[in-house]
């Protein structure tokens, strides 16, 4: 049965309510509650302390969607409310609870962002989000999170590369350090530093003891827009540059020129925008980053231009998701 256009353009521009909708059960542990178990909607409201009616209106307007099910009286997972799961492969449980959280709060000033150009998190929390992140450990672990789970999936191009050549890696904003712990226990040949700025530096050592890494990887606080660890083989930017603007993009790409060796590499975990009008998360993440940061994701065009003007030579891409680049002339 096909949906009307009226319908259709409803359910999208009420898309807030669905963003509250599952950022309320997760936040009330829902997912991981149906995971132990199917339960009745009033065994999930005892056990979560949610009001049981609201709960079985918000369960019901979300199994509409396919996010979670209900037969015979107990609700149950579907494929996406499995990914609600915090230890789910693939989870984005971190990133609901921040679409949901201060993020959204962003997003009600994102008219005078697309008036102006200007992202909105300073006007709407008084700070950029990184420097507010010194105030909100809570919501930077948040942050983290949700970082670590969203780069599963997207660093298996990294960690599945051919890493014969190269014996010492950095990871440029390598926040919590899962980025390069994956790399190093993947391939035992190879040490790194991970360089992000003090509020990471806690949970990247516990990563990097958990991982048993003590003796091949440290943690370095630093800013990407000073200086770097120097004469490493390998330096990876994994989902940072979308985070910035082309200026800001490249006085990061600059440090990281000015670091490396004439044969050093350079690897970029990225998107890369699909041409045209075809549906790509891509766009509207390229939304988010905008509003919130005054980021952008980016074109392969558009990322071989940022590239050439701060001096490297994007390689032919080889695989979605990662790019890797040489040093070749100074930057512009």
């Amino acid at each position: 049965m096909s949906v009307p256009p009226r319908v259709q353009l409803l359910n999208l521009a009420a898309g807030f309510m669905i963003t509250q909708t599952i950022g309320a059960l997760v936040r009330l542990g829902i997912p991981e509650l149906v995971t132990e178990r199917p339960r009745s909607v009033s065994e999930l409201a005892d056990a979560s302390g949610a009001n049981p009616d609201a709960l079985r209106r918000a369960l019901r307007a979300l199994a509409s969607l396919g996010i979670f099910e209900q037969a015979e009286g107990v609700v149950r997972h579907t494929e996406l409310s499995e990914l609600l799961r915090r230890d789910a492969p693939s989870s984005i449980e971190g990133q609901a609870r921040l679409f949901s959280g201060f993020q959204y709060a962003t997003w009600a000033d994102a008219f005078e962002t697309f008036r102006t150009g200007e992202p909105a998190f300073a006007r709407v929390h008084g700070k950029p989000m990184f420097d507010w992140f010194d105030d909100h450990p809570d919501e930077a672990d948040t942050f983290n999170r949700a970082m670590e789970q969203r780069g599963v999936g997207r660093r298996t191009p990294l960690l599945e590369r051919d890493w014969s050549r190269e014996r010492t890696v950095v990871d440029v904003g390598g926040g919590t350090g899962a980025t390069l712990t994956a790399l190093l226990a993947a391939h035992p040949h190879l040490s790194g530093t991970i360089v992000d700025l003090e509020h990471a530096r806690a949970g990247a050592e516990a990563a990097i003891a958990a991982a048993g890494l003590g003796d091949r990887c440290a943690f370095v606080a630093g800013s990407f827009f000073e200086e770097l660890p120097a004469g490493a083989d390998a330096y990876v930017l994994s989902a940072i540059l979308h985070d910035w603007s082309d200026e800001r993009a490249s006085a990061i790409l600059r440090t990281c020129r000015a670091a490396m060796r004439p044969d050093a590499r350079l690897f970029l975990v990225e998107a890369v925008i699909a041409p045209g009008d075809e549906p790509d998360w891509m766009k509207l993440l390229d939304l988010h980053m905008l509003v919130a940061l005054g980021g952008r994701e980016r074109s392969e065009d558009e990322w071989r231009e940022l590239l050439t003007a701060n001096g490297f030579r994007l390689e032919p891409l080889a695989v979605p998701g990662l790019l890797e680049a040489a040093p070749h002339d100074p930057p512009r």
